[in-house]
């Protein structure tokens, strides 16, 4: 080694930094001069929210509301809920394509193309056709599996509504309801939705003044729709218009989902298909009914806040005991 070398071999040139190109320094100040502003906006908004909280009673409700379905797990809530409505949608799906396989042919078309028509639920139905296109299964089979998978995964799903209502509430205790008769009626409601949602899908285009007729009156159906679902299920002995502010909101989050599905999420399916096959279809499905899932459980909970449940906070850890001779 040469005299005077540096062990690590000589010395190589410093690189100009970074902070030392003009255009680099520019760019880093707009950056925090976005990010200041974008601070101040976050700032004078929660500034205005809070006068607004203080000014109306109603949307102190609904923040509280709010704040104690996140307390009570209300995004586990709504996955639970979710999961529970797409495994009740599998065998109603079997069940439809087993019903109808003679007359409408689902597995024929793509069901990025049965969404864009008739709806995400359509699509899952289309996927359903295709796989038993491919079985040699008799379709009778088909038709009494389905039905029985769709009355146990329907009795599953109404016990977590129930959970969640007597969460929403805070109910001591549930009301006894028919072990048969409940999974057919949760059946029969969403199969009419489902139904409904394909009938709206099929009115034929009009002028602007039919078009907002044709849309007051599905608004006004869905919302007659959601008091009745709500009404059936526990509410700590309250009236029946207790449910009314939370159906209206429910109703508002429905109608901006729907609209969210025709221009977002069927776009999405097709892509999502290519990318995921089947399973695909069935991540769609899961983000769309979640998002409906929080829409009914922040509704449960807004319709407990306006009749004064306030309670839901979280329960205390236990102060640790001191150890004692008898521990050992």
């Amino acid at each position: 080694m040469a005299e005077g070398t540096p062990p690590d071999g000589p010395s190589q040139p410093v690189p100009t930094g970074v902070g030392d190109d003009p255009r680099a320094r520019r760019f880093r100040g707009r950056f925090v001069s976005a990010r200041a502003r974008g601070n101040d906006l976050a700032r004078t908004a929660q500034r205005r929210f809070d006068l607004e909280r203080e000014r109306r009673s109603w949307l102190e409700t609904i923040w509280g509301a709010l704040q104690r379905m996140q307390r009570r797990g209300g995004p586990l809530l709504s996955g639970g809920l979710a999961y529970r409505v797409f495994l009740w949608e599998l065998p109603m799906s079997l069940t439809i394509v087993a019903v109808l396989g003679l007359f409408v042919d689902l597995g024929a078309r793509s069901p990025d193309q049965v969404a864009r028509e008739m709806g995400l639920s359509a699509a899952l139905a289309a996927t359903v056709a295709q796989a038993v296109a491919q079985t040699d299964s008799s379709s009778w089979w088909l038709l009494l599996v389905g039905l029985w998978l769709t009355w146990w995964t329907a009795r599953s799903a109404v016990s977590a509504l129930r959970l969640i209502h007597r969460i929403a509430w805070d109910q001591e205790s549930l009301p006894k309801t028919r072990r048969f008769l409940a999974p057919v009626v949760f059946s029969a409601m969403l199969l009419g939705v489902l139904l409904a949602s394909l009938a709206v899908g099929r009115l034929p285009g009009g002028g602007m003044v039919v078009s907002a007729l044709a849309w007051v009156a599905v608004l006004a159906a869905s919302f007659a729709f959601v008091v009745l679902a709500m009404s059936l299920l526990p509410r700590a002995g309250r009236p029946w218009s207790a449910v009314l502010p939370g159906a209206a909101i429910f109703t508002i989050i429905t109608r901006g989902i729907a609209i969210a599905s025709g221009v977002y999420f069927t776009d999405k399916l097709d892509r999502v298909e290519d990318f995921y096959g089947s399973l695909g279809v069935a991540i769609v499905v899961l983000v769309w009914l979640y998002l409906l899932a929080w829409g009914w459980i922040a509704a449960t909970f807004i319709n407990a806040g306006f009749q004064g449940v306030a309670g839901g906070r979280p329960v205390a850890e236990p102060e640790p005991r001191a150890p004692s001779d008898a521990d050992g």
